[in-house]
């Protein structure tokens, strides 16, 4: 059971990561974006369009690696960084190439043009794979403190 606890930490540790960092490169790109823009309607509609997605999307997969690895230091367990973020990198493409085929099918067959609910899944779709991938990749051939310190 402890096991499965950890886990569970870990996973919630990764969500609020990925939120918090998430939300915060989405303010900052609003800032820059209200900033670039200069009170142009067009222009600023432009510019969110272009920059504040992949903002979001750099802050929550860098936040999602760091709260699980932060998590698991606080679990006293010895891991890195870079396995997390390797993590979700990899829960990003593999949970993100059958979403956007997803939505190329409901565009395809005009189910995209009913309302947000198609967008709002693959965007929870793209957080829980990116998620998921932090946990396991900040788990992957992770050693209690007191293991690797001898």
């Amino acid at each position: 059971m402890r096991r499965f606890l950890c886990v569970l930490v870990r996973i919630a540790g990764s969500v609020v990561g990925l939120l918090v960092s998430g939300v915060l490169g989405y303010v900052g790109a609003a800032f820059i974006v209200a900033g670039m823009a200069n009170g142009n309607e067009d222009a600023g509609l432009a510019y969110s369009i272009l920059l504040c997605p992949p903002v979001f999307l750099l802050g929550a997969t860098i936040g999602a690696a760091a709260g699980a690895t932060i998590t698991q230091k606080v679990l006293r367990q010895c891991t890195s960084f870079w396995k997390a973020l390797l993590g979700t990198v990899a829960g990003l493409v593999v949970g993100g190439l059958p979403t956007a085929l997803c939505l190329w099918a409901l565009y395809d067959h005009g189910i995209w043009h009913d309302g947000l609910s198609a967008f709002l899944a693959a965007v929870a779709v793209a957080c829980a794979s990116a998620a998921a991938g932090a946990v396991i990749g900040s788990g992957w051939k992770a050693k209690p403190a007191g293991e690797t310190q001898s």
